[in-house]
């Protein structure tokens, strides 16, 4: 037979945990997050968006900043992701997050919309001939 602490202290695990699980409820946190994607299939060799959106889901600034250096596109899908999962993540870490994702996106927008100038071909006027 068990011992009466030990069922004590199960007891109040359980009970640990199912006030937990009712925080996570009260403050969204459990289940599906609306705007939260799904995640990619096992196996799959992954994108570097599908990356981004990982660390972002994680709410890994440090590697969604990487994974925007070497070429994950800063989409406006990323954005709404991070604001969708700010009951999760918390204040300090969305703020943060969205900071970082604003920047690239900023520089996403400010180069698609750079046109560079129509510049004629250099026609080089020929000289003539010479000969006499």
């Amino acid at each position: 037979m068990k011992d009466s602490k030990k069922m004590d202290k199960d007891k109040e695990v359980v009970i640990f945990l199912e006030k937990l699980t009712d925080l996570a409820e009260s403050l969204g946190c459990r289940g599906k997050i609306p705007g939260e994607p799904e995640l990619p299939a096992v196996g799959d060799s992954l994108t570097l968006e599908q990356i981004a959106q990982l660390k972002v889901m994680m709410g890994n600034p440090e590697l969604a900043d990487l994974a925007l250096k070497i070429g994950a596109a800063p989409t406006e899908r990323l954005l709404d992701l991070n604001d969708a999962l700010k009951p999760v993540h918390g204040d300090k870490e969305h703020k943060e997050m969205k900071g970082l994702l604003s920047k690239y996106k900023k520089t996403d927008d400010q180069i698609s919309q750079y046109e560079p100038e129509n510049v004629a071909p250099n026609k080089k006027n020929k000289p003539g001939s010479t000969k006499k």
